[in-house]
């Protein structure tokens, strides 16, 4: 842990010095991935670079973070308060799945103000006089989080980083934020190196590629006022297939073993986070298998599969993570945790079933029993287990979208499903829609903070219906409200339309 310093000449944001006393002003230590900067490390671009790199994980390392905003909210995932009073929390996480949030709600002002933090340590970077290859990286980080502080509110408040906390920032529209972001990434790509899938923890052209084609897949989407029937550029989807072209021939190859990518290992990964995420399964298995028994996946995520796709996981003794080891013998009392969907009872390593677990599909928001819901094991207790922003699945998966909305390509979108299906040991399709495409992310991208803005480009994310989520949701949750903190700090931000100011 460090205290938190801030040095003679280093200017905040008005969102993050919010940030600190929103968290409370009786305890002002924070972690390192959230430090801004440790007063020994001064305005060393080194340093800085070091910390926005673990600050992404963090951004990540809880469901109460950027990937709880994308997940939760979508047909994947359900948060129930359980009969045993487990995960009320005030109601929040309802509120999210439910799509009844409020400016109030404090994900909402978390994950904006570590978004901005990271944006103004990038700016950092690049106002110290890093070497080309480090601006270059600042560069794609600031991308990456200006990405996706547009994709959750719609707009995008700057600070120069030689401007006194008492300058109000200036506020970027969608357009402006998007234009910014693409001339980053523009930038950014020339001083980055390619180096394939044998380093994926760091900047790369290929990881600046990923986040173009996600970008100019997204485009309509961004440069719209509202929902709605959105047109798609052609120009834009050819952008999506020649990014996604230069990763395909760059070495990049879809893994036979599914679940590997979470492991560090692997042909897919191009972008995945710096730190270990070990602890990241902790909120959904039961406590039996050393967890808090929150998140589970939806009757309707699980729906999706055939019954021998690989993406399902593997079942009990065939492999799997043993957990306690360190504290049991392993020939009898360690817990074998299989990753994929937990269903079921599930076993000791010695096989011995552990007692009181037995998860159903089906599942309410409230009073739910503990073994109400499917649990979904993608991040292992292994030390290595990684999170992954960016991966070769999603790639070819969203080739194979901007085929079908216009693009040209020599390769057809059925043949490209077909080929990851059939890595997945999932039976090829005869024909294929966008819908297909919709339900094939599902399946391959799983939980991974992503989900929203695929139903948002699609147009289920308001009107689609799932457990325990309403039929049609308003117009204006198509954006996140901005922190209502935000708003009576910023007099330049102004409260995105239906939203009450507080």
């Amino acid at each position: 842990m460090k205290i938190l310093n801030i040095k003679t000449g280093l200017f905040l944001s008005t969102s993050i010095v919010a940030s600190i006393f929103f968290i409370g002003c009786t305890n002002l230590e924070i972690d390192n991935v959230d430090s801004i900067i440790p007063e020994e490390e001064g305005g060393n671009p080194t340093e800085i670079l070091n910390a926005l790199y673990r600050s992404f994980a963090g951004n990540y390392n809880t469901y109460e973070q950027s990937s709880g905003l994308q997940n939760m909210p979508s047909d994947l995932m359900i948060t129930p308060i359980r009969t045993t009073g487990d995960w009320a929390n005030g109601g929040r996480f309802i509120q999210i799945h439910t799509h009844e949030w409020t400016p109030n709600q404090e994900d909402l002002n978390s994950v904006w103000s570590r978004l901005n933090r990271n944006i103004f340590n990038a700016s950092e970077v690049i106002f110290y006089g890093g070497s080309n290859l480090q601006v270059a990286e600042a560069k794609f980080l600031r991308a990456f989080a200006m990405w996706q502080l547009l994709d959750f509110f719609g707009v995008v408040p700057v600070r120069q980083v030689d401007e006194p906390v008492t300058i109000d920032p200036k506020v970027y529209t969608r357009k402006e934020a998007l234009q910014f972001v693409i001339q980053d990434l523009n930038e950014a790509v020339a001083d980055l190196p390619s180096l394939g899938p044998s380093n994926h923890d760091f900047a790369t052209k290929e990881a600046v590629y990923a986040l173009q084609a996600r970008i100019a897949l997204n485009k309509a989407v961004y440069e719209s006022e509202g929902p709605g029937t959105f047109s798609f550029n052609v120009e834009d989807m050819n952008n999506v297939i020649a990014n996604a072209d230069k990763i395909i021939n760059s070495g990049y190859a879809l893994d036979d073993d599914y679940f590997v990518n979470w492991r560090g290992e692997g042909t897919e990964n191009i972008f995945v986070s710096i730190d270990n995420m070990s602890k990241l399964w902790q909120p959904y298995l039961s406590s039996n298998q050393g967890g808090w028994n929150g998140f589970s996946i939806t009757p309707e995520l699980y729906d999706l599969y055939e019954s021998d796709d690989d993406r399902l996981g593997k079942g009990p003794g065939t492999s799997g993570y043993v957990f306690n080891e360190a504290d049991f013998d392993p020939a009898d009392e360690s817990v074998l945790i299989p990753q994929g969907i937990l269903v079921g009872k599930q076993y000791k390593k010695n096989g011995e079933e552990l007692s009181g677990i037995d998860y159903q599909k089906n599942v309410k928001l409230l009073g739910a029993d503990p073994n109400e819901g499917f649990k979904m094991m993608k991040n292992s207790p292994d030390a290595d287990t990684k999170f992954v922003f960016l991966r070769l699945g999603d790639v070819v998966l969203m080739k194979a979208e901007a085929i079908l909305r216009g693009g040209s390509s020599s390769d057809s979108a059925l043949d490209i499903i077909n080929e990851l299906r059939d890595k997945r040991n999932a039976t090829p399709l005869v024909s294929i829609t966008l819908d297909d495409i919709l339900a094939e992310r599902g399946r391959e991208m799983q939980w991974d903070a992503i989900r929203r803005t695929d139903q948002i480009r699609f147009g289920t994310f308001l009107s689609g219906t799932w457990t325990e989520k309403k039929a049609v949701s308003e117009d204006y949750r198509w954006v996140y409200p901005i922190p209502a903190l935000q708003v009576a700090l910023n007099p330049n931000l102004e409260q995105n339309p239906g939203y009450p100011d507080n």
